[in-house]
């Protein structure tokens, strides 16, 4: 018998909202408060949504410096943080971002945050916060031309420290990373190899 209620059944739930935000790819999702940040990705990547999940209902916030995309956003002290993304929307080779970006939902505003060291620059990688240290893993240089790397990077916000730490077993982006009790985990993602063109006879 399962732990769970008998009244309790797994579900997908369709909560019927004004649905005005902008569909996209390649984006991301990430909660803050009270409300989930929407931005990014392939479509009209520097458009910022926020869906209120208390009332049900989409908004429009503060736009994004960049078209950022393939990158996956964290909350942490009252901000969305992006660490590790592409900065241009030009496929297949897309361009890494130098800098660390910060939204604050609040006053919708953008912050400039410190560069990433030119030789830890990528997209599609998983960034998680743990013990208040940021943790990026995995990644790609040169967006879909090739460049998925196994590399594995610390950064603690408060003393601005950068650091390289052991690589990961496995080379992967497109992918999501999560912490769930002590564990980080990195699932799924693929290992981009070069670019191939099918022509027809």
């Amino acid at each position: 018998m399962s732990q769970k209620s008998a009244s309790i059944v797994d579900q997908w739930i369709d909560k019927a909202e004004d649905e005005s935000y902008t569909a996209r790819h390649e984006c991301s999702f990430v909660q803050a408060g009270d409300k989930f940040i929407l931005f990014g990705g392939r479509e009209s990547a520097q458009k910022l949504d926020a869906y209120d999940f208390k009332t049900n209902n989409w908004s429009t916030g503060g736009s994004a410096p960049k078209e950022f995309n393939h990158f996956q956003a964290t909350s942490y002290q009252g901000f969305v943080w992006v660490i590790g993304s592409f900065k241009t929307n030009a496929f297949p080779k897309e361009i890494p971002e130098e800098n660390i970006w910060l939204y604050h939902p609040v006053t919708e505003k953008w912050i400039k945050g410190p560069e990433i060291p030119e030789d830890r620059r990528r997209g599609g990688a998983g960034l998680v916060v743990y013990n208040n240290k940021f943790y990026l893993l995995g990644g790609n240089t040169i967006g879909h031309n090739g460049g998925f790397v196994n590399w594995f990077d610390e950064y603690d916000p408060y003393t601005n420290t950068w650091t390289v730490l052991e690589d990961a077993v496995h080379a992967r982006d497109h992918f999501q990373a999560a912490v769930i009790d002590h564990t980080l985990y990195a699932v799924a993602g693929r290992q981009s190899g070069e670019l191939m063109v099918y022509l027809s006879p």
